[in-house]
């Protein structure tokens, strides 16, 4: 009896406890579709409601069939408006820049301006070079047959299979400073700039002989270069083997060229700046930065008068007189072979300028070096040339241990020696002379030309002056100027009872001088300025208006979503609060 009363007491128990839990799931069942009908209908208000094109009608009482259509005509233009976005974000990301191009008038800062003598060495100083090759040369019995410095020969001997003679190859490579050197061996991809040219479309040797001519012509032997180039070769060579002081006192001196400097009707500063170059030898640079020309035309520029000193020219070595003149930015190294001009004697030569000013954006829009961050660093103004030379002797120093330019050297007298004393050129590194320096430097040099950008990271300069010139002139000077030049001349040297000017004939005296007028031809002046092609308010613009297009979207919309987006959150929220309080009952 008891245990028929257990067994319907706990009958009883399982029945009530089994109905608790329907009636729980029944309860929870009716909340969750509640709550669901209620983020539906949230949902559903929000679409009615929305600005954007065709939401609306999806989300209407319409028949099915156009709601569905409606549909997907939205999801087209939505896909069209997106395709539109990432084309705008994608050119926006490339960081594009346009060129805004101005005219504007207004002062203009004088460029510096370098001289240098086109006779390098002078010919009373000749005999005291202590440098016995250098003096034959240039008293004409230098015998370039037996000790030219040619194109630099490595002969090599190697021996072929399946044969007992050796056979002899020769590889070619390059005298010191030679400009231009076509490499050996082809690369892979190089592009000329000036040309546009895929080198190894070139490879094949028929295709290279037709592009520069006679295949014959592009290797040529050492004898096959004309004597003036190998004499002058093999003087620069000796040349740079004298000590810096005894290149000095042997060139030109600034104080017996320069008769009468004048900037705008005043006396201009004397040349500070004395570098010595291959090339020019003594080089001088006349630079302020109180020259401002405030009027156009001679009057408000510059205006040198020059004694070429003739009579100290070496006939072996020069063909003619003249001066090397270089314009450039003030602070910049000069640079008169790459960049410069040259000047006849016997000429009243004006020197007409234009200003072209270049502004170019930095990351992320481009690569630029900004010249005043530079000019902190090294003392000197950026110029791209520049940057490239100085690589290039780096690199020569670095791998071949021999120095194979002047500017690395030279930039330190440049700035007065301020710069620090780890930038200071190593006295101990000697000129590219023995033979395995000159392979060493061809090699290197071959490399260098057919990519610079590998060796070098020399961008464009962020902010840039670029000069224009024009030229004219008139025979000059007249007899009794004439006189008058060479009575001043006389005066400046220290024996002037015996002035070597008075043994110059008549014709050759007039052209050891020259009078030279450098001004800017107006003072307006082109600003070339880069501006970003896509900036954050065009970007903002273009997508709305794509958007706008497409689907009607404003920039109201996205407060719709983000109220729809808030009201789906809070619903969820309560549902699962809801369930939670659900399970805390049932457990």
């Amino acid at each position: 009896m008891d245990k028929k009363c257990k067994e319907l007491k706990a009958k009883e128990v399982w029945q009530v406890w089994h109905q608790h839990i329907k009636e729980n799931d029944e309860a929870r069942m009716k909340e969750d579709s509640k709550k669901n009908t209620q983020i539906r209908s949230l949902l559903t208000d929000v679409g009615s409601e929305s600005s954007i094109h065709g939401i609306s009608r999806i989300v209407s009482d319409r028949p099915i069939y156009l709601r569905l259509l409606w549909l997907i005509a939205f999801l087209v233009a939505l896909s069209f408006g997106l395709y539109q976005v990432s084309t705008i974000i994608h050119l926006f990301l490339k960081y594009s820049v346009k060129t805004n191009v101005e005219v504007r008038y207004s002062p203009i800062a004088f460029p510096a301006i370098t001289i240098c003598n086109m006779n390098i060495i002078k010919k009373s100083e000749s005999d005291n070079l202590g440098n016995q090759n250098l003096q034959r040369i240039l008293n004409g019995s230098y015998s370039y047959s037996t000790t030219l410095p040619t194109l630099i020969q490595t002969s090599t001997t190697t021996t072929p299979p399946d044969t007992q003679h050796p056979t002899s190859t020769t590889t070619r490579s390059s005298i010191l400073n030679l400009p231009n050197i076509i490499p050996n061996v082809i690369p892979a991809t190089v592009v000329t700039p000036d040309l546009n040219l895929n080198l190894s479309a070139l490879s094949d040797g028929n295709t290279w002989s037709d592009f520069y001519g006679s295949s014959d012509q592009l290797y040529p032997e050492p004898g096959e270069f004309q004597e003036d180039y190998i004499a002058y070769q093999t003087f620069i060579e000796e040349y740079q083997k004298l000590e810096r002081n005894i290149k000095v006192h042997a060139g030109h001196k600034i104080e017996n060229m320069l008769l009468e400097c004048t900037y705008a009707g005043q006396s201009c500063e004397r040349p500070s700046k004395n570098i010595v170059t291959p090339d020019y030898g003594n080089c001088y640079t006349l630079q302020s930065r109180r020259y401002i020309s405030g009027t156009s035309g001679p009057l408000g520029g510059m205006t040198l008068t020059i004694n070429l000193e003739n009579h100290e020219a070496i006939e072996k070595m020069t063909e003619g007189f003249g001066l090397r003149l270089a314009l450039h930015e003030v602070g910049s190294f000069p640079l008169p072979l790459e960049k410069g001009m040259t000047i006849s004697g016997g000429f009243e030569t004006s020197v007409a300028l234009k200003l072209k000013t270049i502004q170019r954006k930095g990351p992320p829009y481009g690569d630029c070096e900004d010249p005043v961050e530079y000019f902190k660093k090294h003392l000197v103004r950026y110029t791209t040339q520049g940057c490239i030379q100085t690589c290039w002797e780096t690199h020569v120093t670095a791998h071949c241990g021999c120095i194979a330019g002047y500017l690395t050297s030279e930039i330190h007298f440049f700035t007065d020696h301020k710069l620090n004393v780890t930038e200071i050129p190593n006295s101990t590194v000697t000129g590219c002379y023995t033979t395995e320096e000159k392979d060493c430097f061809a090699k290197l040099r071959r490399d260098f030309l057919t990519s610079v950008s590998t060796y070098c990271t020399c961008p464009p300069p962020c902010f840039e002056n670029v000069y224009t010139t024009s030229f004219s002139g008139a025979i000059w000077p007249h007899e009794t100027k004439l006189a008058e030049l060479k009575n001043t001349s006389c005066a400046r040297y220290e024996n002037s009872t015996a002035c070597r000017l008075d043994m110059l004939t008549s014709s050759t005296l007039r052209t050891n001088f020259l009078k030279l007028h450098i001004y800017f031809e107006e003072l307006n002046y082109e600003q070339i300025v880069e501006e970003p092609m896509y900036d954050i308010t065009q970007v903002i613009s273009d997508i709305g208006g794509s958007l706008g297009l497409c689907i009607g979207v404003s920039l109201l919309c996205v407060f719709e979503a983000v109220e729809a987006i808030v009201g789906v959150l809070l619903a969820l929220k309560r549902k699962i609060q809801g369930q939670t309080r659900v399970k805390a009952q049932f457990n």
